[in-house]
């Protein structure tokens, strides 16, 4: 069981500049996310070579958010008009999980078969009412925002492992459907009651098939040498559209074969050195997807992009270790595709859209040190640099070089003879980088805190201090065309955290550490 309940009050700032046309936005909130949540796994033994089980997992989240806006609209550096908003949002967001599996045991030197079913269900419901008035005119606008989610995916495997004294083998196969409806409506108060507006009011459904298959060779070359290869073949079926709007209707269908391969040299125990290489795929979340438009105020909207392509990223590393303590790394990331954030001004009307805009390379170094001094005290210290270049895919982007850098240290000291008790001192520390086509200042963050395991251990009591000088703060600017998009934002994250875990049940039980290969619930946030 787990559960937690926080309160802070962020504020900041957006501005969109340009020549003729600026907008000036400030907001102060409260927000109070909370949740509540549930796991329970099963395992049982068949034989000394088969076992089936199962993992679920329930979580209720809510998160309450009151805020006051304001919006101040200039052409050529005279006011036209100040905007003040009173917004309440209300979202709820029950989410069930269930795993399922089965594995056999082919042999008794290590060949297996597993098949695994995962299903989620995620149904957020938000309520975002707001109102504006116009200091200029004293005009009072009245909104109700308001949308129903229903996300649902599902994926079936089947994984198997088969080694030989000359070569170790593994394949598989995958099938994931996701489906994704979505309802936003739009209601203006027209002095006796609320009434649908039906340019701002949208039903979304999406649905998307996604087949793969994959084979891997592995094979070791002595002691010392060890080789790795493997192919993954995707494709993709899917289909987005707004009821009674043939216009709208998305079909998409393409296939892609993602190579990886690895090797090893340990020429002894103490050294050891890696070179890997593997190409991946990263499809939009749902609420990237998803065209309707999320109001701040009637003139003020952030929307997805049902035409999203995913993103393709290349990665190549070289990584040294030194008795498992040391290591440094070199590595290189090239991505197609990437999203952004691009920000307009178009009648009136600040829009922020997501878009595929530009290709990105960065190449970097990694360097990590680990180790446990006296028998209580575990630290580890990383350190990483980079320089990264962005080439635009739409004209409103600019090309980016940007040096950055970040490291960070983290300490765990025991603070008793039985191991339960424990201090942890955590810093990082990022300097001016780039996010998509943003371009942020520097970051750091101090959290000190306590953790403890309790009756057994079956209980686990975490205290945190985070963000003790306020400096988790988020500033940063880009450029969209011939606007400038900035933006000042401290979302209070210095307070007092606890959090508590209790786990019921037998530990033993092979469901609590299962490995389970189930990424794409992470698009349905």
């Amino acid at each position: 069981m787990r559960q937690y309940n926080v309160a802070y009050k962020p504020e900041g700032t957006r501005n969109l500049l340009s020549d003729t046309n600026s907008v000036y936005t400030s907001e102060k909130r409260k927000d109070a996310p909370d949740a509540l949540g549930v796991n329970y796994s099963f395992d049982y033994k068949i034989n000394e070579k088969q076992n089936i089980g199962f993992i679920y997992d329930f979580g209720n989240q809510h998160y309450n958010m009151d805020a006051r806006g304001i919006s101040r609209y200039e052409t050529k550096s005279v006011a036209d008009s100040t905007l003040i908003t009173q917004q309440r949002q209300r979202w709820t967001t029950p989410t069930h999980t269930l795993n399922a599996y089965y594995d056999i045991k082919l042999d008794s030197i290590g060949k297996k078969l597993s098949f695994t079913g995962n299903y989620l269900n995620n149904s957020p419901e938000k309520i975002n009412d707001f109102s504006t008035i116009n200091t200029v005119n004293n005009n009072e606008a009245i909104i109700k925002n308001n949308s129903k989610m229903k996300y649902a995916i599902f994926s079936a495997q089947s994984d198997l492992t088969l080694p030989y004294k000359w070569l170790n083998i593994e394949t598989g196969l995958k099938y994931t459907l996701l489906d994704n409806k979505s309802d936003v409506g739009y209601f203006d108060f027209d002095g006796t009651g609320y009434v649908l507006n039906p340019d701002n009011t949208n039903v979304f459904h999406y649905k998307e098939h996604n087949y793969a298959a994959y084979v891997s060779f592995q094979k070791d070359f002595g002691e010392k040498w060890s080789a790795k290869a493997g192919l993954r073949y995707e494709y993709t079926s899917l289909q987005g559209f707004t009821p009674n709007d043939e216009s709208s209707k998305i079909e998409k269908q393409y296939g892609k074969i993602f190579p990886t391969a690895y090797i090893s040299y340990k020429p002894n125990s103490n050294h050891s050195l890696t070179l890997n290489y593997s190409k991946r795929i990263d499809r939009p979340d749902f609420q990237s997807l998803n065209p309707f438009r999320w109001y701040t105020n009637p003139y003020m909207y952030y929307t997805g992009n049902p035409a999203l392509q995913p993103s393709f990223n290349d990665n190549v590393e070289l990584n040294y270790s030194y008795k498992g303590k040391l290591t440094f790394g070199l590595y290189n990331q090239y991505t197609q595709n990437k999203t952004s954030n691009i920000a307009r001004f178009s009648n009136g009307i600040y829009s922020n859209l997501t878009e595929n805009g530009y290709d990105q390379n960065r190449t970097g170094i990694n360097i990590g040190y680990y180790n446990t001094f006296f028998k209580i005290w575990e630290t580890s210290v990383n350190a990483n640099g980079s320089y990264t270049k962005t080439k635009p895919t739409i004209p409103e982007l600019e090309k980016l070089k940007v040096y950055s850098m970040s490291y960070s240290f983290y300490n765990t000291i025991t603070l008793n003879e039985n191991k339960t008790w424990f201090l942890m001192l955590n810093f990082w520390h990022s300097l001016p980088f780039t996010y998509a086509n943003i371009k942020l200042k520097d970051q750091l963050e101090f959290s000190p805190g306590i953790k403890t395991s309790l009756f057994d251990k079956k209980l686990q009591v975490n205290f945190v201090i985070s963000d003790v000088f306020k400096t988790l703060k988020n500033n940063g600017y880009s450029y969209n065309g011939n606007f400038r998009s900035e933006f000042n934002q401290y979302n209070d994250y210095r307070g007092f955290k606890l959090s508590l875990t209790y786990s019921f049940g037998n530990k033993k039980v092979k469901g609590v550490n299962k490995n389970i290969d189930f990424k794409e619930q992470s698009r349905a946030n």
